[in-house]
């Protein structure tokens, strides 16, 4: 049949991006310490498309897919995947997002009751100018208790739901767990999915004990990445605050023109 795809194009204008966004996918997520997970992951798959050519080859694209059918994702598999993607569409540049809820298990502070708690996760890895780059994103929830407030009260003081996102580029095989137990570190406690009176009182005990503001915990959360030898991240947070009409947010971000390259 015709491929009117290849045909040549005359109008002289390269093409940046070009592919598939929004396609859900099933994958399986292998942790370093050699667990694995299955979840959904929304995908961003796309490759640059030289002047001469009318159009790229999107099912290609969606088929490539199949290569997480048996692969468990994993740093390694996605730059694989990545060249992969490159040679079957003969394009200098290319790109793939996944955007997916990553699961853990985790019990209550006192009483030890069990439950899910879910984060946001997304790995990205693009090949531009013949240099391969991963980035590693995780949104984390923490709960803050504001050292104002404290300092003022005589019976309490407010504290809020607060989401970290830091974006980082590994350098020593990095994954989504570590960078969650970082976060929940730098809070003023971490938050569960089933908690009993016990468990409570705990939690609100140790957020007393440790008063964070917006402020206190991006930079906490800057020099623990620091510490591992990151040199490249973004760390956002956003206190959704109790008594105010408004969030408060913070950002710490270092070395960030390949993070933001999306």
């Amino acid at each position: 049949m015709k491929d009117v795809q290849a045909q040549k194009d005359v109008r002289g204008v390269k093409i940046d991006k070009v592919g598939i966004a929004d396609l859900y996918w099933p994958i399986l997520i292998k942790d370093k310490g050699g667990d694995s997970q299955k979840t959904s992951a929304k995908v961003s798959l796309v490759v640059n498309l030289s002047a001469k050519y009318r159009g790229t080859h999107m099912s290609r694209l969606v088929e490539l897919m199949s290569y997480f059918d048996k692969t468990p994702l994993s740093r390694k598999s996605l730059e694989r995947f990545l060249l992969k993607t490159q040679k079957k569409t003969e394009s200098a540049d290319a790109f793939v997002k996944l955007s997916f809820p990553y699961y853990r298990k985790k019990k209550s502070p006192v009483v030890g009751r069990e439950g899910f708690m879910s984060y946001m996760c997304q790995a990205f890895s693009f090949i531009k100018r013949g240099k391969l780059v991963t980035k590693l994103r995780v949104r984390v929830s923490v709960l803050s208790l504001c050292p104002c407030s404290k300092a003022i009260s005589k019976t309490g003081a407010h504290n809020q739901r607060s989401r970290v996102e830091v974006s980082i580029i590994p350098v020593n095989n990095e994954w989504f767990g570590e960078l969650i137990d970082l976060v929940e570190r730098c809070g003023s406690a971490d938050l569960y999915s089933v908690l009993k009176r016990p468990d409570e009182k705990w939690i609100m005990d140790k957020a007393m004990a440790k008063p964070r503001f917006v402020e206190d915990i991006v930079r906490d959360v800057a020099i623990e990445l620091k510490k591992k030898g990151i040199k490249s991240f973004i760390v956002r947070c956003k206190n959704y605050e109790s008594i105010h009409n408004h969030n408060a947010f913070a950002q710490v971000s270092r070395n960030i023109k390949e993070i933001l390259n999306e």
